[in-house]
């Protein structure tokens, strides 16, 4: 048997262990991996939950006017509007910018404008109601002591809806703390003993007369609504925990 000895400094094996091991990084496609930007390390702390929402920021924007019993809405994912209140029959909008991730390690950042009073009012006073947005126009629902379903006009350029004018048809019943949702080419306003159900045409108009539809097996007020999925949801109200759904 023959024994060969090969005389091998410290250093070449050094130099022949990192080679191997960037020939072994090269080979791996996927891997995960911290960039060290002098910050702090990671935390233990996990990531959120499947549909959770991030955490809150104050914004220095803020109304023009103090709103009690307002409803908000956005049109276009590219203006909110805050409409009526107790005592009011005005609305202001804010203007929302998005700026697109630069990186896949950033995220798209959304910025707003100062809100900005709009030139028209409601026809009337309106608090405790409902808005919506369906097509290119904002909807407000009906009220306490005021049933009329109101559309607004299409957008300008900087977001300002003009005057509201009120539907042919109005539905019948107490829709005080009243919600109002759209999706699936209807809309829908439900109170505490009154759901009310019309359907919406491709012109931007939902005016073609409101049916009585079931109420929640729960009765509230104040409750709030939502669309997803070919389902309407009503969620708590009249201090409620209450959730219920219905296709819709």
């Amino acid at each position: 048997m023959y024994q060969v000895h090969l005389a091998i400094t410290s250093t070449e094996l050094h130099l022949a262990i990192n080679q191997l091991q960037l020939a072994l990084l090269a080979s791996v496609v996927g891997y995960n991996y911290y960039d060290d930007r002098g910050e702090q390390s990671p935390s233990a702390k996990g990531p959120s939950p499947v549909g959770s929402i991030g955490n809150w920021v104050l914004l220095s924007e803020q109304l023009t006017t103090a709103r009690n019993n307002l409803a908000a809405t956005s049109l276009q994912q590219t203006y909110l509007y805050a409409i009526g209140g107790d005592g009011l029959s005005s609305y202001e909008y804010s203007s929302l910018t998005t700026t697109a991730a630069t990186s896949a390690k950033d995220y798209d950042r959304q910025t707003m404008s100062a809100f900005i009073k709009g030139n028209s009012n409601l026809p009337s006073v309106k608090s405790g109601f409902g808005a919506t947005a369906y097509n290119n126009v904002v909807l407000v629902g009906p009220s306490a002591g005021d049933n009329a379903v109101l559309a607004s006009s299409t957008p300008s350029s900087g977001g300002d809806i003009g005057s509201f004018t009120a539907n042919t048809n109005t539905p019948q019943g107490d829709f005080t703390g009243s919600c109002l949702v759209s999706g699936n080419n209807k809309i829908a306003a439900l109170a505490q003993n009154n759901v009310v159900v019309a359907p919406c045409a491709s012109s931007s108009t939902c005016d073609a007369g409101y049916v009585s539809a079931p109420t929640p097996n729960t009765k509230r007020s104040n409750a709030g609504c939502a669309y997803a999925a070919g389902t309407l949801f009503v969620i708590g109200g009249s201090d409620s925990n209450v959730s219920e759904f219905a296709l819709f």
